[in-house]
């Protein structure tokens, strides 16, 4: 029939900036959507903060949004997920494997690294 053809032939989509950042969306989208094309938008950081909070001021105005100046760094009580940590994208593309280690990652391996080190060094004074 023309409405299962035209069922097969619609996309459907959502757009929530929160699945990248979230630890528990994508193995959920691998879990029970494996076929599906993810698309990412990337957004000026400081563009992207502006209109987040601009939405949340003014699609959800029963609540107070904290100053902006107090959300410029990580996520506070109130904030409804505006903050600036949100904005470092390169951090979660690289979840994606779109880009190179984060700023965390890298940080810990080099704590791996300098502990491989130390014991290395611990095993050398035992050999002499």
């Amino acid at each position: 029939s023309a409405l299962k053809s035209m069922a097969s032939t619609n996309k459907n989509g959502i757009k929530c900036p929160q699945d990248i950042s979230s630890d528990a969306s994508l193995p959920l989208y691998g879990k029970y959507f494996s076929d599906t094309n993810l698309i990412v938008g990337i957004r000026h950081p400081v563009l992207w903060f502006q209109s987040f909070y601009n939405f949340r001021v003014n699609n959800v105005p029963w609540r107070i949004m904290p100053a902006s100046e107090k959300l410029l760094k990580g996520c506070i009580g109130g904030s409804q997920g505006v903050c600036g940590w949100r904005g470092n994208f390169h951090d979660f593309l690289y979840k994606l494997g779109k880009t190179k280690a984060g700023k965390f990652d890298q940080q810990q391996n080099q704590q791996q690294q300098q502990q491989k080190y130390e014991e290395y060094l611990d095993d050398m004074e035992d050999i002499q």
